[in-house]
């Protein structure tokens, strides 16, 4: 069996994100709470931990709109550690002009570009996609045990390659090339693949209400989350922006018991200091006109 490693943001370091212009905290390994008023800088502080994760934020493509009105950058700086590891420093830094990421110090290099030749392209893209699907397929059974016990739904997951079943990617590659140089985009590969979801043969989106949509979208979350923990020994880091604004009583109940199985580092924002969905936070952080202040 698998060891699992945990892995801790053990603190965090932003300058000029969005309305907070400094705030230096250090991270619980379970439980966190940050609390404040509506436009406190909460969910600014969360954007922060998932650009560190992610590279990027979760509410704008745009990685320059981050920066602080009158700021000319942003540094966001974080130290991790697994149980089974040493401590690692991840620090990003977005200008106007550029953006740049370091690993312990160390500049991290763009991707290169891809090759030119279709058939290395063409191999290279079939193998994304293989790896997507079959990576659908092993998320699928505990997909529909999440989903059901959130929403009460059944909903299909597919994977969804991004050219035609029909043929292979080189020969989408070779169709679509003149209209691809035409229009300097490709409109075949691995970055048009998608997941469809679908209740009763339609499209997911074109029947479930908004709150059902949003219950869809935290199982597919959640069971992503476990089949991570499942495949890699590792158990992440969660962020929640204030749950019980989004979800009703009982829906909130489920909601916290498949959290509660994850057992995983919890940073959680709320509007209430008191709040205690997740138990008693080890840490309680307040957030006010974009500063933040251990409590």
């Amino acid at each position: 069996m698998t060891r699992q490693a945990a892995v801790h943001l053990l603190s965090l370091s932003i300058r000029n994100l969005r309305c907070v212009e400094q705030a230096e905290i250090q991270i619980p390994p379970e439980l966190c709470l940050v609390w404040g008023g509506n436009g406190s800088g909460k969910t600014s502080l969360l954007e922060a931990i998932f650009l560190l994760g992610r590279g990027r934020s979760f509410r704008t493509r745009n990685s320059r709109k981050l920066i602080r009105l009158g700021k000319d950058h942003l540094r966001v700086t974080g130290e991790i550690r697994a149980d089974i590891g040493h401590a690692r420093s991840i620090g990003f830094e977005i200008s106007h002009q550029e953006i740049s990421a370091r690993i312990d110090g160390k500049p991290v290099e763009s991707l290169a570009e891809l090759a030119q030749a279709f058939p290395v392209l063409a191999r290279l893209g079939e193998a994304i996609a293989e790896s997507r699907r079959r990576f659908v397929t092993q998320l699928q059974p505990d997909w529909r045990d999440t989903v059901a016990a959130l929403s009460g739904l059944e909903v299909e997951l597919q994977y969804v390659q991004g050219w035609s079943s029909e043929g292979t990617l080189l020969e989408a590659l070779r169709t679509t090339r003149a209209r691809d140089e035409l229009r300097r985009l490709t409109h075949a590969g691995p970055h048009r693949g998608d997941v469809a979801l679908r209740l009763h043969g339609r499209p997911a989106r074109e029947v479930l209400s908004r709150g059902q949509q949003k219950l869809v979208a935290v199982a597919m979350t959640i069971s992503q989350l476990r089949l991570l923990r499942d495949l890699t020994g590792t158990v992440p880091t969660l962020l929640l922006d204030d749950p019980a604004a989004e979800l009703d009583g009982e829906r909130l109940e489920r909601f916290i018991e498949q959290v509660a199985r994850l057992r995983c580092q919890l940073v959680v924002t709320s509007l209430h200091a008191e709040s205690r969905l997740f138990g008693t936070p080890e840490r309680t952080f307040r957030m006010e006109d974009g500063r933040v202040q251990s409590v």
